[in-house]
């Protein structure tokens, strides 16, 4: 489980590298505000989070951003 806690900014995943990265537990935002959890890397081989990426709550978002060349697959519900 990654927990994006505090109350600013967010995290960073950094899937550079010769394998992609798997996740399979979800992402959790405890802590008050909104929050962005940035996807990067220039892997050749894909990376997947399965696990859901959860908001704190109706107000506190969890937002998701793309950098890099690499590819992300988000199949959590």
């Amino acid at each position: 489980m990654i927990n994006l806690a505090g109350t600013t900014g967010g995290g960073v995943i950094d899937a550079s590298g010769t394998g992609g990265l798997v996740f399979t537990a979800g992402v959790i935002a405890t802590g008050a505000d909104d929050k962005t959890l940035t996807l990067q890397g220039n892997g050749v081989v894909a990376s997947n989070i399965t696990g859901v990426i959860a908001n704190n709550s109706p107000t506190n978002q969890t937002s998701v951003a793309k950098a890099g060349p690499g590819t992300w697959t988000l199949a959590g519900n």
